[in-house]
């Protein structure tokens, strides 16, 4: 393929333009001609048809990526296309002026990124000049880049590279748009620090924050309409193999419960044991139907399945360890400072190798799933009287060797901690019928509004799959809900990123990472717009309020109370008024730094090398191994353990040191930053080598 400026006029006065002096490229620039010559494609449509020089069909379309844009968006669709076309136009035609030559295929893949920079501006309705400043942009595209395996990295990063050399080089054809040559260092070192890790498998998409809220709710609330009834549902389960013409339709059907061929027997139908019981309106199944003892078993499983899903998603578990939870599942602790904290007992598999673990392991969960739990149970011992034809003692049984997720079915997989089948499909959930298990299905439907959520957080997804088309239903899978969760959590302040770790049970805080690495940006799915959590998600508020108490304690414990020496431009400040005795008067006690806290006067977390008084979220750190807290941070706390977490930092960064050459930038970088850490612990505790500062 060859691209020529002049001849590409369709008029002689034309061929006077020059793209390196005038604002605009002429919209009559031809950009293809077909086989004759003739002209195939101008600068002015909206579609740039490239065929004749490729071995297949090849268009770039300019509106197609903005289908779903609704009529308010109109005027800034036209100006993200012109956009778009001058981005293009520059990436085509610039390089052969300089000798350069570009491929179909690699401008197929430029011009698709340039399609996902497009819809996120679109989103947050942005033109491409905007999102330079815009910070919400910035914290998509990190957000974005953190989903991307290497191989989309590194497009990524070429494209990013392309923005801004157009825009340093041609900007009075083509102003800068997009991101500043400083944002790219930015970029750059970010997607390193992302490829050392990368590998290319597909990560689980994040369930949109509206369709888990709703979700969330609607299970809820279709389980607190069977908490009155729950002991009636049992009665009704044990009194059907008890009595062998009760729930019945025919004689034939009790002499297969092993009744009597006697036909004097009376016989109670279906419908009015439902309504002896005050089920009718309960159970909605068609009582009167044949097979309608069938019925009942497959609505008992689907409320358990509900069941099932609320604890993924107010604990975060694999499905594995969901599966294997026994009735005695549920347990309070006290946490000093906090009081009780409801957990979830089950086990894991990935503590020990091809088994799971012996002894239980323990997810902290919410209040909610209590109820849902002594529910469930009561489902559970109806499923195992089905199961074991009415032999079930459910009145004296081993909570421990009883599974919770129990079928009626005696064939199903029974497995090793219990003599009880229990379901183990891992296709349960997408087979599961929640059409006809919760109130509001549509809810669970997929909008424009959860579109523009996805691409915003994962931009470089394929959003335009099949499956994630607007009026589908959300495809869930258990694994969305454990990272999801993690998402959510971080992001509502539920857990900090290494509890996440406790409670998912992540062997490496690296994995941790990868599920809560974008909870920055990832939307509260417990709040309503204005930010207020809602009455049906008031756990979150309790565990908002908990971390802050926790902040404040540990403030009071590093930095109040520390015996040690404060370094650090904050710790400086703040040593400062602890040895004039102003400390108390500045800061208050534990209650009033909880005050602080909790109105944002005042902000503390613990970091690697210490602690951090930003209020706001850094964006430095993470980024790369060395830490921006010891090279001259205004935020930065150092010292008050003492100097124990600078030096177990300053051991991990000698270890990185064996693998780097001595010449290289990154063994100077982190020399220096080794240099600094030992200057920082001589300011604490007169400890280092001053020679090697």
């Amino acid at each position: 393929m060859k691209f020529a400026t002049a001849p590409n006029f369709t008029q002689p006065y034309h061929r006077g333009f020059s793209p390196d002096t005038d604002m605009e490229i002429h919209p009559d620039f031809v950009i293809s001609r077909k086989s004759d010559g003739s002209v195939l494609s101008l600068y002015k449509d909206d579609l740039w048809d490239l065929s004749p020089y490729a071995t297949k069909r090849c268009t770039f379309s300019f509106v197609s990526w903005a289908k779903i844009a609704g009529e308010d968006k109109t005027e800034l669709v036209v100006i993200l296309k012109n956009d778009a076309k001058r981005l293009l136009w520059h990436k085509m035609f610039k390089p052969i002026r300089k000798g350069q030559k570009r491929k179909i295929s690699s401008l197929v893949e430029w011009f698709i990124l340039a399609r996902k920079f497009l819809r996120i501006a679109l989103n947050l309705d942005l033109t491409l000049q905007q999102c330079i400043t815009d910070p919400r942009f910035r914290i998509s595209i990190y957000s974005s880049l953190s989903q991307c395996g290497r191989s989309v990295l590194n497009k990524a990063l070429s494209f990013l590279k392309d923005i801004v050399s157009i825009g340093a080089n041609y900007e009075v054809s083509c102003p800068k748009m997009i991101l500043s040559s400083e944002q790219l260092s930015d970029y750059i070192r970010y997607i390193d620090t992302l490829y050392k890790g990368k590998n290319n498998i597909q990560r689980t998409p994040l369930i949109p924050s509206r369709i888990m809220a709703s979700l969330v709710h609607q299970a809820l609330e279709q389980m607190s309409r069977l908490y009155p009834h729950q002991d009636q549902l049992l009665a009704l389960a044990e009194r059907y193999w008890s009595e062998k013409t009760f729930f019945c339709v025919s004689f034939y059907a009790s002499m297969n419960r092993g009744g009597s061929r006697s036909t004097s027997q009376s016989l109670i139908s279906p419908v009015q044991a439902l309504e002896e019981y005050g089920l009718t309106d309960v159970v909605n199944i068609s009582a009167d139907q044949p097979k309608a003892n069938a019925r009942f078993m497959a609505w008992l499983g689907r409320y358990l399945s509900l069941a099932r899903i609320l604890v993924h998603a107010f604990t975060g578990m694999r499905d594995h360890e969901v599966r294997v939870m026994s009735h005695d599942c549920f347990d309070k602790i006290e946490i000093p400072g906090i009081g009780l904290v409801p957990l979830i007992k089950s086990y894991s598999s990935k503590m020990e190798v091809g088994n799971y673990t012996s002894n239980p392991l323990y997810w902290a969960t919410s209040k909610e799933l209590e109820d849902v739990i002594d529910l469930a149970k009561k489902l559970s011992l109806c499923q195992i009287l089905f199961q074991t034809n009415g032999k079930f003692n459910i009145h004296e049984y081993d909570l421990k060797s009883t599974p919770l997720w129990a079928s009626y079915k005696s064939s199903a997989i029974t497995p090793i901690h219990y003599e009880l089948a229990y379901v183990d499909r891992s296709s349960w959930l997408t087979k599961m019928d929640l059409a006809n298990t919760i109130s509001m299905p549509q809810h669970l439907l997929i909008t424009d509004q959860d579109r523009a959520e996805l691409e915003n957080f994962d931009a470089f997804n394929d959003w335009s799959e099949k499956r994630y088309n607007i009026g589908s239903p959300w495809p869930f899978a258990t694994h969305q809900f454990r990272r999801s969760v993690a998402i959510y959590a971080a992001h509502s302040g539920m857990v900090t990123l290494p509890s996440l770790g406790t409670q998912f049970k992540h062997l490496e805080l690296s994995m941790t990472q990868l599920y809560a690495e974008n909870s920055a940006f990832a939307q509260h799915f417990v709040r309503d717009k204005n930010g207020i959590i809602s009455e049906e998600h008031k756990v979150v508020e309790y565990f908002e309020y908990a971390k802050v108490l926790n902040k404040a304690i540990a403030f009071e414990d590093n930095v109040i109370n520390t015996p040690h020496k404060l370094t650090g431009a904050r710790g400086l400040i703040i040593q400062r008024l602890k040895d004039k005795g102003e400390l108390i008067n500045f800061l208050g006690d534990r209650n009033e730094i909880t005050r602080k806290m909790l109105n944002g006067e005042l902000s503390y977390i613990e970091t690697d090398v210490g602690g951090c008084m930003r209020k706001t979220l850094c964006s430095k750190y993470g980024v790369s191994l060395v830490v921006p807290c010891v090279s001259g941070c205004n935020y930065a706390l150092i010292g008050g353990d003492g100097g124990k977490k600078l030096r177990d930092y300053k051991e991990s960064l000698e270890f990185a040191l064996s693998d780097l050459g001595k010449d290289s930038r990154p063994y100077q970088s982190l020399q220096k930053e080794i240099n600094r850490i030992n200057v920082k612990l001589i300011e604490i505790n007169n400890e280092g080598d001053p020679d090697e500062c």
